[in-house]
């Protein structure tokens, strides 16, 4: 997954704090594992685009 994809899909629900990517698996790995430190959006807490978080369904 490509890291714009990434983030559309967790931007509504969480504030990327820290983003990475490590080597995953043997020793011979050849694809890369996402670290991602996340932060969950709070009714108060606005959206880029101008809008709101609920968690009321």
């Amino acid at each position: 997954m490509a890291e714009p994809t990434f983030l559309a899909l967790v931007a509504p629900l969480f504030t990327v704090l820290k983003i990475d990517y490590a080597p995953f698996g043997s020793r011979e790995a050849t694809w890369q594992a996402w670290h991602a430190v996340l932060r969950r959006h709070t009714s108060q807490e606005p959206l880029a685009h101008g809008g709101g978080w609920s968690n009321r369904g």
